[in-house]
């Protein structure tokens, strides 16, 4: 338990870190970099599969996917703090967007995140919602997917 405070804390400082670098505008690769404390801790957190969720950030999201992985999603989400009370904040998303991404590319990304968020709806299983939401946004607009 203590090392998961130590991975997850750690990973608050990286992203702090990352944040003061990464301004409106971030390169991919500054999204990638900034994002992988926030993956490490959700896999490890999970003991979700590594292949398994790279794939999700594929666009690959298995039907049979098991537990572990189907909460890979929310679990981001709700350390992005893009995730609450059961439902996706779009006013969280909306502020992530603008901060980590290029103004075209957050911009068709919330697009399809309003669609999503008005088509998805949650049945009582916080990560199922969270991963057919994802999805949703992918399925949406493949072109510019990016999740951690």
């Amino acid at each position: 338990m203590r090392m998961l405070y130590k991975v997850f804390f750690g990973s608050l400082v990286l992203s702090n870190v990352f944040m003061s670098e990464v301004n409106a505008g971030s390169t991919r690769e500054q999204m990638e970099k900034l994002s992988q404390g926030f993956r490490n801790t959700c896999i490890n957190k999970l003991g979700a599969d590594r292949t398994l969720v790279e794939g999700i950030r594929d666009g690959k999201f298995p039907e049979n996917a098991d537990e572990k992985v189907r909460c890979y999603p929310k679990c981001i989400a709700t350390i992005t703090k893009i995730f609450k009370d059961g439902k996706m904040d779009m006013v969280a998303v909306e502020k992530q967007a603008r901060i980590m991404m290029t103004e075209d590319i957050a911009d068709g990304m919330l697009a399809a995140s309003d669609q999503c968020f008005k088509e998805i709806v949650n049945e009582g299983d916080d990560c199922d919602y969270v991963f057919r939401y994802l999805q949703c946004t992918y399925l949406k607009n493949p072109d510019i997917f990016f999740f951690p």
